[in-house]
């Protein structure tokens, strides 16, 4: 997944899901935006969602995307 924060992030949390710890990386949203264009995919929507996690709100980023230049099909 993708982060939907404003700033790049990192962090460790030693004991995540009861037993491991976890190492965490994020970009900020433009970045990631960039980075999938930069792949040569033409983002044809994207969006933050916050989502409830541990009683804290998180923001994730989805993102449709296609080759640059591919048809959409519908069926």
């Amino acid at each position: 997944n993708m982060g939907g924060s404003e700033r790049s992030w990192t962090g460790v949390e030693d004991d995540w899901l009861g037993g491991a710890p976890m190492y965490w990386s994020n970009w900020d949203v433009l970045t990631n935006r960039r980075l999938i264009a930069d792949t040569g995919l033409e983002i044809l929507a994207s969006d933050v969602e916050a989502e409830l996690e541990d009683g804290r709100e998180v923001n994730f980023l989805w993102v449709i995307a296609r080759k640059v230049g591919e048809k959409i099909v519908l069926r």
